[in-house]
């Protein structure tokens, strides 16, 4: 009963922004992916130094889940305003 009550409470929506011109032309990257028709982003670490031992064993990938995803190319106004 308890676990009902509180996921109705809030929702927690996460949106990766697109890419500024300026970090275009700098070279920049997505690090951010959303999963399919899945809730989950998947981010990269954009690092990749062989040489660095810190980082050697390491997975080079992050998962999250969340209630809504909403990926770069969603459109602030016709489609996260009316979702959220």
């Amino acid at each position: 009963m308890l676990k009902e009550i509180n996921s109705s409470l809030f929702k927690v929506a996460c949106r990766l922004r697109p890419l500024t011109e300026d970090e275009i032309i700098e070279g920049s990257t997505l690090i951010g992916h959303k999963i399919a028709d899945d809730n989950m982003i998947v981010l990269m670490d954009p690092m990749e130094d062989h040489d660095d031992i810190l980082r050697a064993n390491r997975s080079r990938e992050r998962q999250f889940v969340f209630d809504m995803v909403f990926d770069a190319k969603s459109t602030q106004v016709k489609y996260i305003y009316f979702r959220v």
